[in-house]
C-alpha cells in the first residue's frame, strides 16, 4: 500500500469536511463543519473576555456553534449579534453540539479550559465583537 502525498494543488481544493449532530431538543439535527485556520483564529478573536480574562461556558459553547454551523449548503446559520440568542438555548443541546465541533476541531485540552476556567453557567456577558467568518 503506497503512501498518497498530496500536492499543493489538491491541499488547497479540499473542503472543510462536516457532521450532522442530533439535537431532539431543538427538533431535528445541526450541521457543522470543521473551521480552517483563519476561521479559528477569527474565532478565539471573537470570544468576549470577563474581567479575569476568561470566557463563561455558554458564551464558548454559543460562540463555536455559531461559528460552524450551517445549512446544506454550507452558508453559517447564525452571525455575531445572535450568540446570545443561541446562548439562551437548551444548555444540553448546546453542550452536545458544542462538544462535536470540539473533537472535529481538535479544541480541547489546555487552551479551552483555560478560557473557561472559573467561569459558571450563571454569568451574564455581551455577546461578541467579532462576526463569524464567511463561508465560500
Amino acid at each position: 500500500m503506497g503512501l498518497n502525498l498530496l500536492n499543493a494543488e489538491q491541499i488547497l481544493a479540499a473542503q472543510l469536511p462536516f457532521t450532522d449532530v442530533p439535537v431532539p431538543e431543538w427538533g431535528g439535527s445541526v450541521r457543522v463543519r470543521s473551521m480552517s485556520g483563519a476561521d479559528r483564529e477569527a474565532f478565539y478573536q471573537a470570544l468576549p473576555k470577563s474581567v479575569d480574562g476568561t470566557t463563561p461556558i455558554g458564551t464558548f459553547q454559543a460562540t463555536l456553534v455559531a461559528f460552524t454551523a450551517v445549512d446544506a449548503d454550507g452558508n453559517l446559520l447564525f452571525t455575531a449579534e445572535q450568540v446570545e440568542l443561541l446562548r439562551q438555548r437548551q444548555a444540553s443541546a448546546l453542550e452536545r453540539v458544542a462538544m462535536v465541533v470540539m473533537q472535529m476541531n481538535g479544541l480541547g485540552g489546555a487552551a479551552v479550559e483555560d478560557e473557561v476556567k472559573n467561569s459558571n453557567a450563571g454569568q451574564s456577558s455581551a455577546s461578541g465583537t467579532g462576526s463569524p467568518p464567511s463561508s465560500e
